[in-house]
C-alpha cells in the first residue's frame, strides 16, 4: 500500500511544515453493532435446541418421534424436507444470527444436508424461531425414500461462539 503525506493542522500557510503519515500503520478494525456479546467458557452443546414445524406466521411445533413429514417437490426438480428451529435464549435480545448445519440420515447414511450463514432467529413468547429449512436431498426422487424413517440434525451456531443440536426422527410421506 503506498503511503500518503498530508499536512497536519494545514491552515492553508506556508509555515505550517510538520507532516503525518497515513498508509500501513492503520489496523482495520471489526465494527460491532449493540452490545458485546456474552463470554463463552465452553462454546460447544450450550444451547438447547428443538426441530419441528413452522408455520409463515412463526407458530412452532415440535416433532415428536415418528411423525409423519412430507418430501416436498421442489420448483426446480429437487426434493426436500422442510424443518425449523427454536433455541432458548434470554428474551429481548434485538437481532440474532445464526449458521444453520441441517443433515439427514436413513439407516445411518448420508441423504441430504443444508448449510446456511447469517440465517435470522425471531423472538416468539416460547423462544427464537428460524423460518422452514430446507433439507435437501441429494438425488431428485422422492420414491426412495417415502415410507423410510429419516433422522434429522440441526446444529445451530450463534455468533458469540454457542452452540447446540436438535433431533429429530420422522416417516416421510409424498402426497404427489
Amino acid at each position: 500500500q503506498d503511503e500518503t503525506t498530508t499536512p497536519a493542522g494545514d491552515t492553508g500557510t506556508e509555515a505550517d511544515e510538520t507532516t503525518e503519515t497515513v498508509g500501513d500503520t492503520i489496523e482495520p478494525q471489526d465494527s460491532v453493532v449493540g452490545p458485546d456479546p456474552p463470554e463463552v467458557e465452553d462454546a460447544s452443546d450450550t444451547l438447547s435446541v428443538t426441530l419441528g414445524e413452522v408455520t409463515p406466521a412463526l407458530d412452532f411445533s415440535p416433532i415428536v418421534p415418528g411423525q409423519n413429514l412430507e418430501i416436498v417437490q421442489g420448483p426446480q426438480g429437487g426434493v426436500h424436507v422442510e424443518v425449523g428451529v427454536r433455541v432458548e435464549l434470554e428474551p429481548g435480545l434485538s437481532s440474532v444470527l445464526a449458521t444453520l448445519d441441517a443433515t439427514s440420515a436413513i439407516e445411518g447414511e448420508l441423504v441430504g444436508d443444508m448449510l446456511l450463514a447469517d440465517y435470522g432467529l425471531y423472538e416468539t413468547p416460547e423462544g427464537y424461531v428460524s423460518w422452514s429449512i430446507p433439507v435437501i436431498f441429494f438425488t431428485d426422487l422422492a420414491d426412495p425414500y417415502v415410507g423410510a424413517t429419516l433422522d434429522l440434525s440441526i446444529t445451530v451456531l450463534l455468533e458469540d461462539g454457542s452452540s447446540g443440536t436438535g433431533t429429530a426422527q420422522v416417516t416421510l410421506i409424498d402426497w404427489y
